[in-house]
């Protein structure tokens, strides 16, 4: 029991679940759109990426950018885990392959996202006498957090199938997953308000309270479950059962952060994005 209580903390702690449920939410992109379940490479990709980049956050604080060399030389110095170093090696082996199979756009879209999330974590934006991370400037940080993980799980599966992105539909799904991604944050920005203020970070539920950070929240909520009833969006079974995600999202809002066990947010928070692709997926066997 012990054995399996270890392994079960490293999928979740080393991020693999979090890859599983990014490669999740492209799959739930290509079934609302009829195409079938695949591994394909865009899938591949964002997994790998996904795993790689919230390990690496882990350790943004070890991390140098004074120059590449420095960069690199940082990343190998760094207290990594070893798991999380056999992780980044499969990433670096395995991401030309994937790039050479997805083209060239992919590839492009990807890197700017992954620079864009890197600036996210390590300071890189100068701004006021000194660098900043994105994730300290309280407005961007959840917006540009949500609008990558849309780009990535909406635009790049899109872009594979050459289903044209200025549609209607690709439009809508792509502002509703960067919606949905932002509702899922908000438990994180709720628990981590005390740590936050201790270190000096401004973030948008520290600026405006519990109270303000949970009726954002529900507003969000409304505004996802609104857009999923747009006419000639979803079909409507899809519309109601993607309702029921969203308002299951917001249930522990209320909660008194931090009460839930750190293994609550990892698991049961992110895991809505799994969610949401089971109730796809059964619905298409319907």
């Amino acid at each position: 029991m012990e054995l399996l209580k270890r392994i079960g903390e490293r999928f979740l702690y080393s991020h693999l679940f979090l890859g599983l449920c990014a490669a999740s939410m492209v799959q739930s992109t290509r079934l609302l759109f009829q195409l079938p379940l695949s591994l394909t490479p865009v899938t591949v990709l964002v997994f790998l990426l996904t795993v790689s980049y919230y390990n690496l956050h882990k350790y943004a604080g070890h991390l140098s950018l004074h120059s590449p060399g420095m960069f690199f030389r940082s990343c190998i110095r760094a207290p990594v885990r070893p798991l999380d170093r056999w992780l980044f090696l499969i990433a670096i082996l395995w991401l030309p392959v994937l790039f050479y199979k997805s083209g060239w756009l992919i590839s492009l879209v990807s890197m700017v996202m992954a620079t864009v999330s890197l600036a996210y974590s390590v300071p890189a934006i100068p701004l006021a006498g000194g660098k900043r991370r994105l994730r300290e400037l309280v407005y961007l940080k959840l917006s540009v957090l949500s609008f990558v993980w849309a780009v990535m799980t909406v635009t790049l599966p899109l872009l594979e199938s050459g289903i044209p992105l200025s549609d209607t539909r690709p439009i809508l799904l792509t502002v509703n997953v960067a919606g949905f991604i932002y509702l899922l944050c908000i438990p994180f920005e709720l628990r981590d308000i005390k740590k936050e203020q201790e270190k000096g970070v401004l973030t948008f539920a520290v600026l405006h309270g519990e109270w303000f950070t949970r009726w954002v929240a529900y507003g969000i909520a409304l505004l996802l479950i609104a857009l999923q009833h747009v006419p000639g969006y979803l079909e409507p079974r899809q519309s109601w059962l993607l309702s029921v995600v969203v308002a299951l999202s917001v249930v522990w809002i209320p909660l008194k952060h931090p009460l839930p066990q750190r293994w609550f947010y990892k698991g049961v928070v992110d895991g809505m994005m799994l969610l949401r692709f089971f109730v796809l997926y059964l619905f298409s066997k319907l």
